[in-house]
């Protein structure tokens, strides 16, 4: 077996060691890679190989020669409408969009706002409208930054049961309502109600249950590890995140 493989990240090329943890390993050669969660679920450390897919570096292991490129801001290239701006409460927005693009149930989306970006995924069943949830912070600057979209991501959509859901913990129960409410007036099949953890004790009554996003609100802290053990324990799935902490 190979003892080092090649890696090249924007046209930078690192010999990293076989197995070695691709984030830390670029890291310690002075890239900076954006990272949080180390857990894979707040894909904040998202890489992107040549054909489009995305590899979470704080969870990949070198095992062969990598060409990998950062999403940068001339990817996000699909006009984006703003439709409506709701807020929710205590810093929360809900945005409904309309892309120049085709959109399907279960297609992955990269936004961007100013310099913020995320990724979500398309729920609604009508034809290139999205709906997001942002900090009213950031909501505030669309009218002046604008919304951008990357190119999404296709699923498979022989599946057609997509469903959202919204994790919150006690102190932001009703502000978890409320945004669950404001999505139920869209096209989404969500959650009948927010599903209230302290994110330490199984879920009782999910088991073996999947969904295609979830909203995590809670009270000014991001518990991502908490919540990967959490589902893992309940024997939950979720395939894709977005943290949104109330910070006042």
């Amino acid at each position: 077996m190979q003892d080092n493989f090649k890696v090249s990240l924007d046209g930078r090329i690192y010999s990293l060691g076989a197995n070695a943890n691709l984030l830390q390993s670029l890291l310690k050669q002075g890239e900076l890679i954006h990272h949080s969660c180390l857990a894979g679920g707040c894909r904040s450390c998202a890489l992107y190989l040549p054909n489009g897919d995305e590899l979470l570096a704080c969870q990949h292991q070198v095992s062969c020669d990598l060409q990998l490129h950062r999403l940068s801001s001339k990817d996000y290239d699909v006009p984006v409408d703003v439709q409506d701006i709701r807020v929710v409460g205590n810093g929360l927005s809900v945005v409904v969009c309309h892309a120049n693009m085709a959109l399907l149930p279960g297609d992955r989306v990269d936004w961007l706002v100013s310099k913020h970006s995320g990724r979500t995924i398309s729920l609604d069943r009508s034809d290139r409208s999205l709906t997001i949830a942002l900090p009213t912070s950031l909501a505030n600057e669309l009218p002046d930054s604008g919304i951008r979209f990357a190119k999404q991501q296709q699923r498979n959509h022989t599946d057609p049961s997509l469903k959202a859901v919204v994790f919150c913990d006690h102190k932001v129960l009703p502000i978890a309502q409320k945004l669950l409410d404001a999505f139920k007036g869209e096209n989404y099949q969500v959650h009948a109600k927010p599903i209230v953890t302290d994110f330490s004790s199984p879920l009782v009554g999910y088991q073996f249950q999947r969904f295609d996003l979830a909203y995590v609100v809670t009270f000014g802290r991001y518990p991502m590890m908490e919540l990967e053990r959490l589902l893992h324990i309940s024997k939950v799935r979720v395939d894709q995140y977005q943290y949104l902490p109330i910070t006042n």
